[in-house]
């Protein structure tokens, strides 16, 4: 199968930081008087919560869909680096979290404009008090740019390319060596013994996860095949296998669940505590390995861009490539029954993680892909047979 060719886009890097901070303080200006007082004072009471998507992020969006795509581009890249910035540990010991809500309170900071930025900086208790997870403001430029031009703009490239990532723990300069290996992932050791803080009975959820981690390492010289790729899927899921509060994935693809039931299950699902233990496992695997595996990674996504599942999701462009990425995270049944019936199946979206061995790539072994797959919306025209339009 020849795959369409991938057309970089030049970012517009005359757009600096200071004008991405520029067009959020616009964005506020255009809101009521005393949300943005409230805003500049610092003074985050429980009717900013509310308040911020519904007004700021609304006149952002329509301030950034007057953009080129190249300035949008770059708007992305600002935004990366703004929050890789954030990603330091005495930020983290203020307000803790997992890596998806620590990149959504990271969010949440930069939305609220260079001032406030600059005093978390400054002094992190701050945050712990006015803090408000904000996941919305990490995809308002993305939603800009595929209903201003009709396709989506990839997230890929600019991550890969400015030396920074929006993934929490990335910048791992930021942090101290103990509190990285200890707290974030529990342990990096690399030996056939149990660490000695696993042997603590308080300790049931490190054990299951370096168990996992350890028994889903494969030879330096075994090949990444297709059965390997997902294998390490399940493998991940039984790194949070200790806990009971959520239903087994499973349930998505068993022909006798019930269509309410099978979406109650997925909206349940903890993906990100899943990616978590997923980004263990692929950081014991060597460079070759790890770029077979984010191949066939990307080869499944763009299977799934076909119109029927795109139709039955009711999906939008910008929006589509988490509903597939969901796909593939639930496994190789999962994913077989929806692409049988999508109509039946197919069921939620959640955070595009499509990045994540590239990321592991460019922090573990300093290389940086050229994506020869496109991810974005109708880019499979097999897919699309009645109305492929870009």
């Amino acid at each position: 199968m020849k795959l369409p060719e991938r057309r970089p886009l030049t970012p517009d890097e005359t757009f600096t930081v200071d004008d991405s901070w520029r067009t959020i303080e616009e964005a506020w200006d255009r809101t009521a008087p005393w949300i943005n007082k409230a805003r500049r004072n610092l003074i985050l009471s429980g009717i900013m919560k509310g308040v911020l998507p519904g007004n700021m992020r609304v006149r952002l969006k329509k301030i950034l869909a007057k953009f080129s795509p190249a300035r949008l581009a770059q708007w992305e890249i600002n935004l990366t680096r703004l929050l890789y910035d954030l990603d330091i540990e005495r930020i983290h010991r203020a307000v803790g979290g997992d890596s998806e809500s620590f990149l959504h309170k990271r969010a949440w900071v930069v939305a609220l404009g260079k001032t406030f930025y600059d005093a978390v900086l400054a002094e992190p208790n701050i945050f712990r008090l006015n803090v408000v997870p904000y996941d919305h403001f990490l995809s308002v430029g993305l939603e800009a740019y595929s209903e201003t031009f009709g396709h989506e703009l990839s997230e890929r490239w600019n991550v890969a390319s400015i030396g920074a990532s929006r993934t929490s723990f990335s910048n791992e300069d930021a942090y101290s060596a103990a509190y990285f290996d200890e707290v974030i992932h529990g342990s990096s050791d690399t030996d056939d013994s149990e660490p000695e803080n696993f042997r603590d009975e308080d300790c049931t959820e490190r054990r299951l996860v370096y168990s996992v981690v350890y028994k889903a390492r494969i030879a330096e010289d075994a090949e990444v095949t297709t059965s390997i790729f997902w294998d390490s899927w399940p493998q991940a899921w039984k790194g949070i296998g200790v806990h009971h509060d959520f239903p087994h994935r499973s349930q998505l693809y068993r022909s006798n669940t019930p269509t309410n039931d099978r979406q109650s299950v997925a909206n349940e699902l903890p993906v990100d505590r899943m990616m978590a233990v997923l980004r263990r496992i692929l950081e014991g695997y060597t460079a070759t390995q790890l770029q077979s595996w984010h191949n066939h990674l990307n080869l499944m996504l763009y299977n799934l861009d076909r119109e029927d599942l795109y139709s039955s999701l009711g999906a939008k462009d910008s929006t589509f490539l988490g509903y597939r990425f969901f796909i593939v995270a639930c496994g190789q049944e999962y994913y077989d029954n929806v692409q049988r019936d999508p109509a039946k199946y197919a069921t939620r979206r959640c955070v595009d993680y499509s990045w994540i061995a590239a990321d592991v790539a460019r922090t573990k072994h300093g290389q940086v892909y050229d994506e020869i797959i496109p991810l974005a919306a109708r880019s499979n025209k097999a897919g699309w047979p009645t109305k492929h339009k870009k």
